[in-house]
């Protein structure tokens, strides 16, 4: 049944807060680089970016673990997705783990690097499409089956230019591709990417800025036909994609705190889940409400520092291997790109609109 249209019903938590979770914070800190450039060249960005890390972006991931494997897992026997993405797809990922360690190859870690970065930017622009169905449907704007394939087509082409931008060689130029392969480096492990046609840089540009100008132009029509528009929240979650992956907005300081501006979008849906899905009716009910939010963050704060800093740490120090070819930090590396790539195709499956024990509990917060 549809809410009642008041203030507290068109939000997850509120008008101000919705917006900062979901991109508003993202574009006023971009901002705030342009604005104040030698600033934030005055003190170790990285170091600060790595504290953020650790109480935002470690837990994002481990909260999609906890989803999964605890609320989900009966299905991981039942649902041939659930049970790709469950089993199949880590015991790959464990597989090319294993064989970087034994070999001592940096094939196979340049192999997840690179499944890395072709899903991490297919994963931001999912994440903010959902942002903007859901934040939009909050305040009662639907849209029609079209629009919602143009928007998303936005979004995909978007992803798909970004992804091209990895192929240059150099970093000048919006319009500009070099069609020569350019050497990077991830953490140590040395990696390159084949070379492209400049062609088809440049008509990847030139499709994400006709799908975007589409797009503006279904607002409008909106508008036009005096139909209900999105509101500020929706339309700062669908922007927040442009401003991660459009090149015309890349700035080498601002592409640090990327990730933990997409891990306040995670927390801002997953809080709302877990608050909507524990029982809290009666007094005992309100009491297990606090602590199994206190088990819930915990164990996000917990393993993340154990998956993402302290095991791979004492693995480096106690396994020696060819830090030539696989980087001077290999478990750290790995564990990073398994359960980067891992945390994709889980949020593949748990996040999908045919998701109903999800959907349930996917409201605002005063609807419960």
């Amino acid at each position: 049944m549809k809410a009642t249209a008041t203030p507290s019903s068109n939000y997850f938590y509120g008008p101000v807060i919705d917006f900062l979770l979901v991109g508003g914070m993202a574009f006023i800190i971009y901002l705030t680089t342009l604005a104040f450039l030698d600033f934030y060249g005055s003190f170790d960005l990285w170091y600060v970016t790595w504290c953020l890390a650790f109480l935002v972006n470690f837990p994002h991931f481990m909260i999609s673990y906890q989803i999964f494997y605890r609320y989900h897992r009966n299905r991981i026997t039942t649902d041939k997705r659930f049970f790709m993405v469950g089993v199949v797809v880590p015991v790959i990922l464990m597989a090319l783990s294993l064989a970087a360690v034994i070999t001592q190859d940096g094939l196979f870690v340049r192999i997840l690097i690179h499944a890395m970065f072709f899903f991490v930017g297919w994963h931001y622009v999912k994440q903010c499409f959902g942002c903007f169905i859901l934040t939009s449907s909050n305040s009662g704007t639907y849209y029609q089956k079209t629009e919602i394939i143009l928007f998303k087509t936005a979004l995909y082409l978007l992803w798909v230019c970004s992804y091209v931008q990895l192929f240059r060689a150099n970093e000048s130029g919006f319009l500009f591709f070099m069609p020569e392969s350019a050497q990077h480096d991830f953490w140590g492990v040395k990696y390159s990417y084949f070379s492209i046609p400049g062609w088809i840089g440049q008509t990847s540009v030139w499709l994400a800025i006709i799908s975007f100008a589409i797009c503006c132009g279904l607002i409008a029509r909106r508008a036009w036909l005096k139909e209900k528009l999105p509101n500020h929240v929706a339309i700062m979650g669908f922007m927040t994609a442009y401003l991660w992956l459009a090149p015309v907005f890349y700035n080498p300081k601002y592409a640090y705190i990327i990730p933990f501006f997409h891990s306040l979008q995670y927390l801002m849906f997953s809080g709302v889940y877990m608050h909507n899905k524990i029982e809290r009716h009666t007094a005992e009910a309100r009491k297990r409400y606090w602590v199994e939010q206190a088990r819930w963050w915990g164990l996000a704060l917990l393993f993340g520092a154990l998956f993402f800093e302290w095991l791979p740490s004492v693995l480096d120090e106690s396994i020696s291997y060819d830090s030539q070819s696989t980087g001077t930090r290999l478990f750290y590396v790995l564990f990073t790109l398994f359960i980067n790539v891992h945390h994709y195709f889980i949020d593949s499956v748990i996040w999908k609109g045919d998701n109903q024990e999800v959907r349930e509990h996917l409201k605002p917060v005063a609807q419960k």
